[in-house]
């Protein structure tokens, strides 16, 4: 009988020890995980500062002067977009002249002057020396040029009339001949302008029709390029990154223009607009 009674006092004191004890290490768990938790927060709020810093540390977040001493100082790289935003920074109003045979209705045109207004710092005022359907010779004849020159533009896009060439049935050399005088003259005029040439968007039905020449409207291209690079001129080739970026992209090219496979759709005038970003935001090296 008292071997029972020993042996209850002394389950009933290991029983309180055993929840004393269980509480003791339960309250020291809450307390570690409370310390985990607060220890985290603070980790995260100092990531998040740290975010916050890199953001305003970002180029959008320059002062002008800050802007002006980095394209200083990378003034053979910069990407046409950077180039035009250089020159809205220093020139109080600053001057885009497109030249050449452009249809301003076409929604490519909306498009670029869109990308341009939206990446440059400066005031930029956009002026229009176009021409639609104008071919290279009768460019050259008239003496458009004179009126860009006239304009003190500061800088000029000249679009490639290389459709008109094909269609005009001129030679090659014809081509090069008359772009070349054009070229001097624009050069000579504006020794101080950003020159830039613009390859035409693409014309899927014209891809395999020649003219008496057998040349179709890419041969006149391509000569134009070759013309741009005796010159050390840069080239906006929407041409080239437009079917680069159909075929990266698994698209069927008669999938991006209307039944007529003339003018581009919903689709195609998407791609055209990535063409454009990509050829005016990358950098170069001359």
């Amino acid at each position: 009988m008292k071997k029972n009674i020993f042996l209850t006092v002394i389950l009933g004191i290991a029983s309180i020890l055993i929840i004393f004890f269980g509480r003791q290490y339960a309250n020291n768990q809450e307390e570690e995980m409370l310390q985990n938790s607060l220890s985290a927060n603070d980790t995260n709020e100092s990531e998040g500062e740290g975010s916050t810093t890199s953001e305003q540390a970002a180029p959008d977040a320059l002062s002008t002067e800050e802007k002006l001493a980095e394209y200083e100082s990378n003034l053979d790289s910069l990407s046409i977009l950077e180039t035009i935003d250089y020159t809205t920074l220093t020139n109080d109003q600053a001057r885009l002249a497109y030249y050449g045979p452009i249809d301003t209705s076409l929604e490519w045109y909306g498009q670029m002057n869109t990308i341009i207004q939206d990446n440059v710092s400066g005031p930029l005022e956009i002026e229009e020396y176009t021409y639609p359907e104008t071919d290279t010779y009768e460019l050259y004849i008239q003496r458009t040029v004179d009126t860009v020159v006239e304009s003190g533009a500061n800088v000029v896009i000249y679009r490639m009339p290389a459709l008109e060439d094909k269609n005009r049935d001129i030679g090659l050399s014809e081509t090069n001949q008359y772009l070349t005088s054009i070229m001097n003259a624009l050069t000579e005029g504006l020794p101080d302008t950003e020159i830039f040439f613009m390859e035409p968007a693409p014309i899927l039905s014209e891809f395999d029709n020649p003219n008496s020449r057998s040349l179709s409207y890419r041969s006149y291209m391509n000569e134009m390029n070759s013309v741009a690079s005796e010159f050390g001129i840069p080239v906006i080739a929407i041409h080239d990154q437009f079917t680069t970026l159909a075929e990266e992209e698994g698209l069927e090219l008669d999938s991006l223009f209307d039944e007529e496979q003339t003018n581009l759709n919903d689709q195609g005038n998407t791609l055209i607009q990535q063409a454009i970003e990509s050829e005016v935001s990358n950098t170069t090296d001359e």
